[in-house]
């Protein structure tokens, strides 16, 4: 059982509630993981194929972008 899962099951959290954004290979197995994956714009095509979104570059407000969008559909 990996950290988050085991934060995950602490907090009492649903699955389907969780969310994670990376933009490097390091973050493959936390995309993985989570019920809502979105890679960074500017990351390599192994972290993309593993998220189900990609949003737009740090320059660009990608995760702002990708957290507001998760948010509205989640409330």
């Amino acid at each position: 059982m990996t950290t988050l899962e085991r934060l995950r099951v602490r907090l009492d959290i649903p699955q389907d509630a969780t969310f994670a954004a990376g933009d490097g290979n390091n973050d493959v197995e936390m995309l993985t993981w989570a019920a809502h994956a979105v890679a960074m714009g500017d990351a390599p095509a192994a972290v993309r194929a593993v998220a189900d979104t990609v949003t737009g570059t740090v320059a660009e407000d990608g995760l702002a972008t990708a957290l507001n969008a998760w948010l509205a559909k989640v409330r």
